[in-house]
């Protein structure tokens, strides 16, 4: 199906000009749907990257061009550097090294993913032009590809949600559009970074490690343990909340409550896991595959909301 896709990907950005129509809220769903299988079915990163971008070209943006870095827990290595570019069938992929000192360091601090991380943004918007190649020598790096504008990204993880040294993704995204890319694009852009289905999957992992563990405990007659996972979509205020007393990174806001309440009806239904009706309509296209448990009044949500379990015929989960 892949060159089918390409060819489609391909033939979409050369009809398309600066009137093309950006993605619709339909597309951005599909993309969304993708990425969850894709996560699920452990693809590779190359094919994921891969998939990712090409849809990304097929909805009409002049996306040409792509870096990420995915740090790893390879003793020698700090991570892998991905490269795609529209048209080329491969990926190119480099292994870099420690970057906490002599060039390494200084090449790091040249990109805009250590702006991102020193500044604590999400993004940053580049036109790549002559000043560029000073001022960010990364960028600069793209430019010579023959690109106009970039868009770097960083998604962080949880504290311990690392991989390797690093705690979050970073990419880059590139244009070789005249005008480079429209506001449309780069909140698309933004919008698809986070991929939902990956919580899905972390959850069934989580689970099954804890039953592993806890057989492991079992046999030498040591306490067990078991978890429940709420699982939800929603705006967050996130940062340093507190006073100088007391000061924590945390999130607070109408989703976390509702997510909490979520989790605490696990117990109540007997499922380890629950998901928003919210979570689910985010995974439209495998939305047969969860199950409506009911519909809950959550204490401090003002509405009854139905929530979801997993089909245990298409995602088993080991008993809590």
């Amino acid at each position: 199906m892949r060159p089918p896709l390409a060819k489609q990907a391909t033939n979409a950005y050369l009809a398309g000009d600066d009137q093309s129509p950006p993605m619709t809220e339909a597309e951005i769903l599909a993309l969304n749907a993708w990425l969850a299988e894709a996560g699920l079915q452990a693809m590779s990163e190359e094919a994921i990257i891969r998939g990712f971008a090409e849809r990304f070209v097929a909805s009409g943006a002049p996306l040409a061009g792509g870096r990420v870095l995915v740090d790893t827990l390879h003793p020698p290595y700090e991570g892998r550097a991905f490269r795609w570019r529209r048209g080329e069938n491969e990926i190119v992929v480099n292994e870099y090294g420690p970057s906490s000192d002599g060039e390494a360091q200084e090449r790091w601090r040249s990109t805009p993913f250590y702006r991102l991380q020193a500044s604590g943004e999400s993004h940053l918007v580049q036109r790549l032009d002559d000043d560029t190649d000073a001022q960010n020598p990364f960028l600069g790096l793209m430019r010579g590809d023959g690109l106009t504008q970039a868009v770097a990204l960083v998604d962080r993880f949880g504290k311990h949600g690392g991989i390797g040294p690093a705690d979050c993704l970073y990419s880059a995204w590139a244009s070789d559009a005249a005008d480079g890319f429209r506001d449309a694009d780069i909140e698309a852009l933004r919008r698809l970074s986070p991929v939902l289905a990956l919580a899905l999957k972390a959850a069934g992992k989580a689970r099954a490690k804890v039953a592993k563990l806890n057989e492991k405990r079992g046999s030498e007659n040591l306490p067990v343990t078991s978890f429940y996972l709420g699982l939800h979509i929603g705006r967050v205020f996130y940062g340093n909340i507190g006073s100088r007393e007391r000061l924590d990174f945390t999130v607070i806001g109408p989703a976390v409550n509702e997510v909490s309440r979520i989790a605490s009806m696990c117990r109540a239904v007997d499922q380890p896991l629950l998901m928003s009706s919210a979570f689910v309509d985010g995974l439209i296209h495998r939305r047969q595959e969860f199950l409506s448990v009911g519909r809950f009044a959550l204490r401090g949500v003002a509405a009854p909301q139905e929530l979801f379990t997993v089909d245990p015929a298409v995602w088993p989960i080991p008993p809590a």
